[in-house]
């Protein structure tokens, strides 16, 4: 019997010791008034409690022994359960606080917050997947405040993306698939002491989040019981981000469709002015032409009539081309050669064309691009496209005198930045959030009248950016101009030569 009880288990220590405490405080919270009464009826009746006082007694006694019970019990499973019943609290308390959260950014901070309390971790970080399939930090507790990243092509990424479960750090450095981390991967999981990984999946298994936690402070390893109270978290938190996901989507989708409802009038009275000033030109310089023999028009009238119809013509040409480009975007129609391009020839070959342009107003412009940059995955036609627009930006706001800087370099080891620096007035907070909107061209009803344009170079070069799996932004330092920047994703042997793509 005694071996049978070791080998299978059929003694429990921990579970005599809780019992016989519970019985032991009960029986004495039982036996103190009991024992209590008698003594001071003793003391003061110098005689025993009559048979009929100790039932009457007894049976008060046996009213109240179950809740006393009840309550020794719960006491002492939480001596013994103390981090069990600290996270089945915090649980409920989420989830209180969660249906009163709409926004993604409080629901995340939440999140964070609750893992870091129940489970007493150092950091926690909350990544979420971003339009462009990249997973980045919405919230995070802890020392290590860093943002960590990981771009849709890491390694991190496709493993989850084939995987369910938990991954623990030790399965990070033995698990062939994921020895090929970059240097900043791995340094930020390094510098930020990540002990597990965690999935956050859809109903349907879709990748949306992961959920990164760092040591315990106790020091202590993560127990299995852990991981399975981990695993019922974010399974809760999977659809709480869902939810507020799409609830997120559902309001700026409603926004955008009112924005855009009251931007429609001014953009047509915009687009109406913008092609009838060049159309004013080219009929008032026909005019002349025709009011009198051409023959009887000096010569350096004449060219100068005529140069002033081809520039218009050019320009009417190129908003016009503007307006079908964003057409054809936004209902799919765009097709995308992809091929292993050479950033560093396409940089050069547009600013000797451009080279005219920034010296007309007296801009310098130089190039500072990486010799070593690797190929990117990108169409050629569309991304001189991009470049060429965030040139032109920068000659157009920059002043005269002003200096043009384009850098080029690889970025962590999956994707290839290209930067146009420029010595323009800062853009102000308001205007970056929304510099990349169509039709949107900032600035004051001053600024929008002294510079032309549709305010759709930069809108057509996110689409653009966005459809090569890149991504596009602007940054600003106060006295020293604006930096936009874009990203494509590094050309790899292994891509397949059939690159034709439909952004449908």
């Amino acid at each position: 019997a005694t071996v049978a009880i070791m080998r299978y288990h059929l003694l429990d220590i921990r579970i005599m010791v809780r019992k016989s405490v519970a019985y032991l405080l009960t029986s004495t919270v039982v036996a103190i008034p009991y024992v209590g009464v008698i003594i001071l009826f003793n003391i003061y009746f110098q005689e025993n409690l009559p048979i009929w006082a100790q039932f009457i007694l007894l049976f008060g006694l046996a009213l109240v022994l179950q809740a006393v019970w009840q309550r020794v019990q719960n006491l002492v499973d939480r001596w013994f359960y103390r981090e069990r019943y600290d996270f089945l609290q915090e649980l409920e308390h989420f989830s209180q606080e969660a249906h009163d959260i709409s926004n993604l950014g409080e629901l995340g901070s939440s999140l964070v917050s609750l893992i870091s309390r129940a489970f007493q971790t150092t950091n926690v970080h909350l990544l979420l997947m971003n339009e462009a399939g990249n997973l980045r930090t919405v919230a995070f507790t802890g020392n290590f405040s860093r943002q960590i990243s990981f771009y849709r092509r890491s390694l991190l990424i496709q493993w989850f993306g084939k995987n369910r479960g938990i991954l623990l750090r030790q399965q990070l450095e033995l698990d062939p698939q994921l020895q090929s981390l970059t240097a900043r991967e791995k340094a930020d999981i390094d510098d930020g002491g990540i002990e597990l990984f965690i999935p956050l999946k859809t109903n349907t298994g879709e990748l949306v989040g992961l959920q990164l936690m760092g040591p315990k402070r106790s020091e202590q390893p993560y127990s299995d019981e852990d991981l399975r109270r981990i695993l019922t978290v974010t399974s809760r938190m999977a659809v709480e981000l869902e939810n507020a996901r799409l609830y997120a989507l559902e309001t700026s989708m409603r926004m955008e469709l009112q924005r855009q409802n009251e931007q429609k009038t001014e953009f047509l009275h915009h687009v109406a002015h913008e092609l009838k000033t060049p159309l004013t030109a080219v009929i008032s310089s026909s005019e002349l032409m025709t009011a009198d023999s051409i023959v009887n028009i000096p010569f350096e009238q004449r060219e100068r009539l005529l140069n002033n119809i081809n520039r218009s013509a050019w320009l009417m040409d190129k908003k016009v081309s503007e307006l079908l480009d964003l057409a054809r975007i936004q209902i799919g129609r765009v097709e995308l050669d992809l091929e292993p391009l050479d950033l560093h020839g396409v940089i050069d070959d547009l600013t000797s064309q451009l080279s005219s342009l920034f010296k007309n107003k007296e801009q310098s412009i130089e190039t500072q691009v990486d010799p070593s940059l690797p190929l990117v995955k990108a169409d050629k036609e569309r991304t001189t496209e991009i470049i060429l627009n965030l040139l032109s930006n920068a000659n157009k706001f920059s002043p005269a005198g002003g200096h043009i800087l384009v850098l080029a370099h690889e970025q962590d080891g999956n994707m290839v930045q290209v930067e146009v620096k420029d010595t323009a007035p800062v853009i102000n907070e308001e205007d970056r959030a929304r510099i990349f909107d169509p039709y949107y061209r900032g600035g004051t009803a001053e600024d929008q009248q002294r510079v032309s344009g549709l305010g759709l170079g930069l809108a057509i070069s996110k689409s653009l950016v966005t459809l090569q799996q890149g991504e596009i932004g602007v940054s600003s330092e106060e006295g020293k101009g604006n930096i936009f920047y874009f990203t494509l994703p590094i050309w790899k042997e292994e891509e397949s030569s059939t690159n034709d793509f439909s952004s449908e």
